[in-house]
């Protein structure tokens, strides 16, 4: 997050400083009041506000377009090809959760992944579906973060 009263010239030498703004509905609520220059958000949380026209998408931190917003161009097309902040989410449950539960929280979960409802839902907020099952689900933050160390 840049706030208006900092100077920085933005270039694709610069270095922006990350300033912790608190909860993402403060950083946004800065943008729409004029107080910040700009802040990364999940498009799940902004999707309404650019929607709306209430604040502007410059670019999306991935290294393609998404269909939610087909004229926002991402950060690969705007000269920064190594700029990947695509992220995941998933269900957890403690390791102590017998295979009677997390079997039917599997088959349920896939069942929302594979509904065109929910998958339409969550393209209108940039978000792309998919199902990964648990045990590969299991290694994939492992890996992630090898990948995001080196």
């Amino acid at each position: 997050m840049l706030r208006k009263n900092q100077r920085h010239a933005i270039s694709r030498e610069s270095t922006v400083s990350h300033t912790i703004a608190g909860p993402n509905e403060y950083a946004v609520t800065d943008i729409i009041r004029g107080d910040v220059l700009f802040a990364c958000s999940v498009t799940a949380n902004v999707a309404t506000l650019i929607q709306s026209g209430r604040i502007k998408a410059p670019g999306l931190l991935a290294p393609k377009r998404i269909a939610a917003f087909p004229d926002v161009p991402s950060f690969a097309e705007l000269g920064l090809p190594d700029v990947d902040v695509t992220s995941w989410s998933g269900i957890a449950v403690p390791l102590a959760t017998p295979p009677t539960v997390r079997r039917p929280l599997g088959v349920m979960l896939r069942e929302i992944t594979d509904d065109p409802v929910h998958a339409k839902a969550f393209a209108a907020l940039g978000l792309e579906t998919a199902y990964l099952p648990m045990e590969p689900f299991g290694a994939e933050p492992l890996e992630t973060i090898a990948v995001s160390n080196e």
